[in-house]
């Protein structure tokens, strides 16, 4: 409020579809409300009052837009009694200068007691509280919705309220020509495409949703990135969240907790980003479930939520998840979060590449990962002079699939399946090497190499040097001890 009036905010519009946005930003919300059995209904509609399905386009600044909304959602949502009902409409209206400029709308509406009349005229004042009991029941500051309104005119809109008894209804109008905004104002952006460039699509399917899940799981061919999962009912946040993704990770959709298990199963993600209220299996379920699973227990997870008190966060860390989010959540602080968790597994898997590779006796078995690689070096330890001992052989014993070892030890010490068994072999032949224990042929066969020129590309790809100048420099570096 205070850059507001200082005049330090500025806007940064683009051009952009503002019914998808408001739907987007609206199923945020659909958690909150389903706590108190509240529905949220959505619609669109044109200047001739006909229902739309694809897009309305003008330019607005989306984060100010965003808290725009989530003040007037979000208050709909704690104003709404048990089984009511919230509205959401976009549509386009004309208005001012004789009836010429057209406009936006957004309403919020919400069903209860609604607004006495001798305080409509004060709500967008500061420190204004709709609750005006003085044991309130919704804390708050008193300046949501006075800054929805210095929002609405920073994009020179209007908003207005109207209440009577048993509605209430909130409505901002922003302008649909962009001749308002001076030039610093605007970003430059892609077009959206006109209504009559976008396919039409049928009532149940919802604004600029791609038809399929499948389609968004597609990645461009060869592209190495991080793969993460969201497990999201709600078809619209989910491609939402996969849509914020895209650009940085490989990603995979799941509808509810069930599916995403079977799915982190099967593909062993490298970090889960699941909703808590979902059908089948909710989202604590569905943590616990990946925790106490050998396969999955590696893998970060962030639960999303729209509960935000001490006993809910309390409740998704006890079941092991890795970071929580409250909705509506901002788009750059789950990119944080994100890099945060990817970071810190990169730590751990400099440190388990470093253990992994010691003699399974010298590892301390203080987690479930290395207890993991502990079982794993012991089956390699059990095997190391078969050069037929591979991948398969080891997933078999770990009763693991070839590419669920595969991912899981990628996730861990970033190595793959088979450059982890070659370089424990090496790191067990450079034991030998420095002990003495035999010549190099002799050495090669004993760590399962049946080939001694692949056995010494291999190593001094490794160690950047040959075996032999490696056990020299051993037995050089002893014999100068002794003579000391």
């Amino acid at each position: 409020m205070s850059k507001l009036e200082s005049g330090e905010q500025r806007i940064q519009a683009s051009r952009d579809d503002i019914v998808h946005f408001t739907k987007l930003l609206s199923s945020q919300f659909e958690s909150m409300a389903a706590g108190k059995n509240i529905r949220i209904l959505f619609k669109g509609h044109d200047l001739n009052d006909r229902e739309l399905h694809n897009s309305i386009a003008l330019f607005f600044d989306a984060e100010k837009l965003q808290k725009i909304l989530t003040n007037l959602i979000s208050n709909a949502v704690k104003f709404t009694p048990e089984g009511g009902k919230i509205a959401i409409d976009v549509k386009t209206s004309r208005g001012g200068n004789e009836g010429q400029t057209e406009f936006a709308e957004i309403t919020v509406s919400n069903t209860g007691d609604g607004i006495p009349e001798d305080k409509l005229k004060h709500v967008f004042d500061r420190f204004y509280y709709l609750d005006g009991s003085s044991n309130r029941e919704y804390e708050g500051s008193g300046i949501g919705l006075a800054l929805v309104k210095e929002l609405t005119e920073l994009h020179r809109g209007e908003v207005s309220v109207v209440s009577s008894l048993g509605t209430t209804s909130f409505t901002v109008k922003l302008q649909l020509k962009d001749d308002y905004l001076r030039v610093d104002e605007k970003l430059e952006t892609v077009p959206v495409p006109s209504a009559e460039e976008m396919p039409l699509l049928s009532k149940n399917v919802p604004v600029n949703a791609r038809t399929t899940d499948e389609a968004n799981e597609k990645s461009e061919p060869g592209k190495e990135n991080l793969e993460i999962l969201v497990v999201e009912d709600n078809h619209d946040l989910r491609n939402m969240i996969m849509d914020i993704l895209r650009d940085e990770y490989r990603v995979a959709g799941a509808v509810d907790g069930m599916d995403g298990m079977e799915k982190a199963e099967s593909s062993i993600p490298d970090l889960i980003i699941s909703d808590v209220m979902m059908p089948r299996k909710n989202g604590y379920e569905l943590c616990k479930d990946l925790k106490t699973n050998p396969l999955t227990n590696h893998i970060p997870v962030i639960l999303l939520t729209a509960k935000a008190s001490k006993e809910n966060k309390l409740q998704g860390l006890e079941t092991g998840a890795d970071d929580y989010l409250v909705k509506p959540f901002d788009q750059e602080e789950l990119l944080v979060r994100i890099k945060n968790l990817i970071s810190i597994r990169a730590k751990l898997q400099r440190k388990y590449q470093g253990e992994s590779l010691t003699r399974p006796v010298e590892i301390k078995a203080t987690s479930v990962q290395e207890k993991f690689l502990k079982k794993l070096t012991e089956l390699i330890d059990d095997n190391l002079d078969n050069d037929q001992f591979g991948v398969d052989d080891l997933g078999r014993k770990m009763a693991m699939s070839r590419s669920q070892i595969h991912r899981k030890l990628k996730a861990l010490t970033d190595q793959s399946a088979t450059n982890y068994i070659r370089n424990y072999r090496l790191h067990r032949a450079a034991d030998l090497l420095r002990q003495d224990a035999g010549n190099v042929t002799e050495i090669a066969f004993q760590v399962g190499f049946n080939s001694q020129t692949y056995f010494s590309s291999s190593f001094s790809e490794l160690f950047s040097c040959s075996p032999s100048e490696y056990k020299q420099s051993f037995i050089s570096l002893l014999n100068a001890k002794k003579i000391i």
